[in-house]
């Protein structure tokens, strides 16, 4: 009897000791979690786009900050979070900048409350909601409104309708800490259709934009980019030239043109036989699309087009995202290679693709086309500089870049998510100016309040629901009822 009672009693220290352990076991997993939820980020965002975390190439970049930065935001942070869906996205954004770099501190300012934070900074108008970024003595103000895209209702009401809160921050982050920020000078005086969402993107990726008339202030010796969006009236023969001197740089080249064209436009004797020379010619007409999964809207002029090359859309994060060029003319390459001069087709309307003619009557039909696709939808015109002492190797080089469509940099295309555009144009002109350590960021939009997942992570959360947390809860209720079978 004894031994039976003293085998009791030892299963039930035993036991006893085991739940000991684990209370022990799951309070230091608490205190080891709550430790590394304020460093690292162990939430899991389920949503499609990543809307609560940030891109790998931000992380990667802010991974390697040494210069100490911090993210001051104007208001508290239950304020700020609170105020709507979009700043409980954009706060989390920030949180992430923290948690993902030793050099990033966030930190939120009662500002209604703190009059004498605004003195600090005499040369900045804040607002309550904007965020701070400072670094040392220097400072990039970020506004409260600069965090999100909008669009306006039938009344004129601005509604907000995607973040740019990771490329915001970033933006400032890159400003602070990256290197000479690129000049891109904006061509004007000649009707040009200037696309202000592009422009806002080229800002945000650090690019100082800056519009110019080249017969009244010229080009500034210190830009890298100019551009000249389908212009309506010809350039005079004195902005060519000026336009070849900018390429030309004064022998050391190290310049872009990035040129579009649009359908409104005249013939452009002076402006064409230039583009000509660097072996890309505009043509008449549109180019449309035949296959319904290649449009847009099921609208035929709005038709995608395919990567040609390898170089810029291997930089891409998802090269399954399409490229949209719509509303374009057709581009020919009159010459692969010519002296100095060398053409690369970057973007390719498909087989299906065709080309209206701008004359074609009510009755024209798609079979009707003489011109048919593949097609060159982008086109990168480049003069290279070759050392033929060293073979021929390229010491320096200038580039023409051409789209047929002026379209391609609206904000239905340079800001929606299911397109290329923005991230694609970034990724290219930052090679062209040489920038190694640049990023590409563009927008991300919340719709509702319902999760985007994809079919796999649905499948894991019915596994996690459906089988993973029974078994726990089963296994919990085993070890209970063993604990008291033998009591």
């Amino acid at each position: 009897m004894k031994k039976i009672l003293n085998r009791k009693t030892g299963v039930k220290s035993i036991y006893a000791a085991l739940m000991a352990l684990g209370l022990v076991i799951v309070i230091l997993l608490n205190i080891a979690a709550g430790a590394l939820a304020d460093r690292y980020p162990l939430s899991i965002d389920l949503t499609r786009d990543r809307l609560f975390g940030l891109g790998e190439e931000t992380v990667s970049y802010i991974e390697k900050l040494e210069e100490p930065l911090k993210i001051q935001v104007l208001a508290t942070e239950e304020t700020f979070r609170n105020n709507s869906t979009y700043n409980a996205q954009a706060n989390e954004v920030m949180r992430q900048f923290a948690r993902y770099s030793d050099a990033i501190e966030i930190e939120y300012i009662d500002y209604i409350s703190d009059p004498t934070f605004a003195a600090s900074y005499p040369d900045l108008t804040m607002k309550h909601g904007d965020v701070l970024v400072t670094s040392g003595e220097r400072h990039r103000l970020v506004k409260t409104e600069e965090l999100f895209n909008y669009t306006y209702d039938q009344k004129g009401r601005p509604q907000i309708a995607s973040s740019r809160a990771e490329e915001a921050i970033l933006s400032a982050v890159l400003a602070l800490s990256g290197d000479e920020i690129p000049v891109v000078a904006v061509i004007t005086g000649h009707g040009e259709t200037v696309s202000e969402p592009f422009l806002r993107l080229l800002t945000t990726n650090n690019y100082d934009v800056q519009k110019v008339n080249l017969l009244t202030g010229g080009l500034p010796e210190d830009a890298k980019i100019a551009l000249l969006p389908a212009p309506i009236t010809d350039l005079s023969a004195e902005e060519i030239e000026m336009l070849d001197a900018f390429l030309k740089n004064g022998g050391a080249y190290g310049k872009t043109l990035f040129y579009t064209a649009s359908p409104e436009q005249p013939p452009l004797s002076n402006t064409e036989a230039f583009l000509a020379e660097w072996g890309v010619k505009i043509g008449d007409g549109l180019v449309f699309e035949t296959k319904e999964d290649r449009v847009y809207f099921t609208q035929p002029f709005y038709a995608i087009a395919d990567y040609a090359e390898e170089h810029y859309s291997s930089k891409m994060a998802d090269r399954s995202v399409p490229m949209l060029v719509p509303v374009s003319r057709p581009l020919e390459i009159t010459f692969r290679q010519q002296e100095n001069y060398f053409t690369e087709e970057l973007l390719r309307f498909g087989e299906t693709s065709g080309v209206r003619p701008s004359d074609a009557g009510d009755s024209f039909t798609a079979s009707d086309a003489a011109q048919r696709g593949p097609l060159p939808a982008m086109v990168l015109c480049s003069y290279r500089l070759l050392d033929s002492q060293n073979g021929n190797a390229e010491k320096a080089s200038s580039h023409i870049l051409v789209s047929g469509s002026t379209e391609l940099l609206a904000n239905y295309a340079v800001g929606n998510r299911s397109f290329a555009n923005g991230e694609y144009l970034i990724h290219v002109l930052n090679d062209l100016c040489e920038r190694s350590d640049a990023i590409a960021v563009t927008p991300k939009s919340i719709v509702g309040n319902a999760l985007n997942l994809t079919q796999a992570q649905g499948d894991r959360l019915g596994y996690l629901f459906v089988l993973a947390i029974p078994v726990v809860v089963l296994g919990v209720g085993v070890a209970v009822w063993l604990g008291r079978r033998h009591k």
